[in-house]
C-alpha cells in the first residue's frame, strides 16, 4: 500500500495524481476508439465499443475509491504501527491491506457495475478472495523492500 513509502518518512503519502493522471487519458483514448467504424467483417469492435461505454463510469468510481482507500490505508497502518510499538510489519501489512481492500471492493464494484451486472455480491466476494490472498503473498515482498531499503540506501527502518 501507499503506506511502505512513508512509513519511515511521513504519514501522508499522495501517489494519487500520476494514477489520476495516467488513467484519464486511458479512458480518453478508450472512449476515442469508440468513434471507430468497424470493418464489415469484424465482430469484435461492437463489444470492445459496449465495453467502452461504461469505461468513465469505472475511472470515476476508481479514482473515488482510490482516494478514499489510500488515506484509510495509510492511516490504519499507522495506527496499527503505534499499536505493535513499530514491530510485527508481517500483521501492520495483512491487516491494514486487508481491511483496506474490503474497504475498495464494497464500494469500487456498486459503484462502477450496478446496473450492468445482475449477482453484484458474487463479483465482490471473489474479488475480495483473491485480494486478501494477494495481501498475504506479498508480504514477504514487504520484507525485501524493507532490506533494499537499509542495504542499498543505508537509511534506518523500525522494524
Amino acid at each position: 500500500g501507499g503506506w511502505f513509502i512513508n512509513d519511515d518518512f511521513g504519514w501522508i503519502c499522495h501517489p494519487c495524481l500520476h494514477a489520476i493522471l495516467v488513467l484519464t487519458i486511458m479512458v480518453i483514448f478508450m472512449q476515442a476508439l469508440s468513434f471507430l467504424t468497424p470493418h464489415p467483417i469484424d465482430k469484435s469492435l461492437f463489444h470492445i465499443i459496449e465495453t467502452l461505454i461504461i469505461s468513465p463510469r469505472i475511472m470515476f468510481a476508481a479514482i473515488f475509491v482510490f482516494l478514499i482507500e489510500q488515506q484509510f490505508d495509510i492511516w490504519l497502518f499507522h495506527r496499527l504501527k503505534k499499536l505493535t510499538n513499530g514491530k510485527k510489519l508481517w500483521v501492520r501489512n495483512l491487516f491494514s491491506t486487508s481491511a483496506t481492500q474490503m474497504l475498495d471492493v464494497i464500494i469500487f464494484y456498486p459503484l462502477a457495475f450496478y446496473g450492468v451486472y445482475e449477482n453484484l455480491i458474487d463479483l465482490i466476494v471473489s474479488a475480495y478472495i483473491f485480494k486478501f490472498l494477494m495481501a498475504i503473498l506479498d508480504t514477504p515482498f514487504i520484507y525485501l523492500n524493507r532490506y533494499f531499503f537499509q542495504k542499498h540506501l543505508q537509511l534506518e527502518m523500525s522494524e
